[in-house]
C-alpha cells in the first residue's frame, strides 16, 4: 500500500508493507490490550513502513519503522491509524527535524 502528500514543500510517499512474522515484546509494548487482542484475532497485523521525505533540491531521507500495528481490511481505519501515528512523537515531527538537522549541518560551501 502506498500513500503520498505534501508538507513544508516536502513531498512525502509512504510505502506499507505486512510483516507477517513479526513478534512484539509484549514487556516494551506501546500497544493497548485491545489491540493486542485483534491482533491475536487477525484483524489487524504488523506493517513495517517506509517513508520517503524528499526537498524540492531532489535530496531524499527515508525513514524505517520496523513494526506498526493497523487493520488488514479496514482501510478507513488504516488511514486513521496511519494518521495518528504521524502525528506522534516518531512520525512527522521527527522526520522534519532531520530535516531542519540536515540543512544546519551544510559546510559553508554547500550553501
Amino acid at each position: 500500500m502506498n500513500f503520498e502528500f505534501e508538507i513544508e514543500d516536502l513531498h512525502f510517499a509512504i510505502e506499507l508493507e505486512k510483516s507477517k512474522d513479526h513478534r512484539p515484546d509484549y514487556k516494551h509494548s506501546d500497544w493497548t490490550q485491545e489491540d493486542i487482542d485483534l491482533w491475536r484475532e487477525g484483524e489487524l497485523t504488523y506493517f513495517q513502513m517506509f517513508i520517503t521525505s524528499t526537498h524540492p533540491n531532489g535530496q531524499s531521507l527515508t525513514h524505517y519503522v520496523p513494526a506498526i500495528l493497523l487493520p488488514i481490511d479496514q482501510e478507513e481505519e488504516l488511514q486513521e491509524r496511519i494518521e495518528v501515528f504521524l502525528n506522534g512523537p516518531t512520525g512527522l515531527d521527527k522526520i522534519l527535524a532531520h530535516w531542519d538537522a540536515e540543512e544546519a549541518d551544510k559546510p559553508e560551501w554547500a550553501e
